[in-house]
């Protein structure tokens, strides 16, 4: 298995909403549009599948392949958990 960070950028509430889902599946959130998902090279192509079909023209997903010595190495300040915010909208 292999570990990759996923940010992504999507434009659409509805879309967005459906890659975060889909990546929930995959990993554990660590930023509202970050994953971090430890994954097989088939599950991996299984997601950026998934995701195509998904994504739209103008958002963006980026897939950063970390390598072992790297999240070894990683640092994590602060001990807050994120929180899922509602959507709202003013008007």
């Amino acid at each position: 298995m292999k570990l990759w960070l996923i940010c992504y950028d999507i434009s659409d509430d509805k879309r967005r909403y459906h890659v975060s889902r889909l990546l929930e599946g995959y990993g554990e959130r660590v930023q509202l549009s970050a994953f971090e998902c430890r994954l097989t090279p088939s599950h991996f192509t299984a997601l950026r599948n998934a995701l195509r079909r998904i994504v739209g023209s103008d958002d963006i997903v980026h897939y950063y392949s970390v390598c072992k010595w790297c999240a070894e190495k990683r640092h994590v300040q602060g001990s807050a958990e994120l929180t899922h915010s509602q959507a709202y909208y003013l008007t």
